[in-house]
């Protein structure tokens, strides 16, 4: 779903560590998001993200701590 006005919000607890950014491509099939666009305008960065899929191993994992 798009909008024509949309808000985006976050919070930093640090000071910017460009190392521990991460992105996803537009484009990943695993996504599977209908794009209202037909061109897309990207910044390097931005085309140079992997999909999910090829990013597995880097992502950082959730272990639940059991009480």
């Amino acid at each position: 779903m798009t909008s024509d006005r949309a808000s985006f919000l976050y919070k930093c607890t640090d000071y910017y560590a460009p190392g521990d950014e991460r992105g996803i491509i537009w484009s990943d099939p695993a996504l599977a998001i209908s794009w209202p666009v037909t061109t897309h305008i990207l910044s390097a960065k931005d085309q140079a993200y992997k999909s999910l899929a090829e990013m597995e191993t880097e992502l950082p994992k959730y272990h639940p701590v059991e009480s």
